[in-house]
């Protein structure tokens, strides 16, 4: 029973669970899991980002944090990537 509480905290949904669960072979197990753990990686790498963009404004000497370099150079790559 603890196991379903378990892959829920991991961000799996009770379909998944299920098929997980009821005598999955490994290959089955590993076709299932590849994509949740990419998109696991996906979600960190963006938090990171986020933090670092968190911590970039606390420690900024700057009263207007646009005139920053840093913050105009993640402001031009993030509008380069919208075209």
């Amino acid at each position: 029973m603890a196991t379903i509480p378990l892959l829920k905290e991991a961000g799996l949904g009770l379909n998944t669970i299920r098929s997980l669960t009821t005598g999955a072979d490994r290959a089955t197990r590993h076709a299932i899991l590849r994509p949740a753990a990419e998109e696991l990686r996906s979600t960190i790498a963006a938090a990171r980002a986020s933090l670092e963009l968190i911590k970039g404004g606390l420690n900024r000497g700057f009263e207007d944090v646009t005139r920053c370099p840093n913050h105009r150079r993640l402001v031009t790559e993030r509008v380069g990537t919208m075209q």
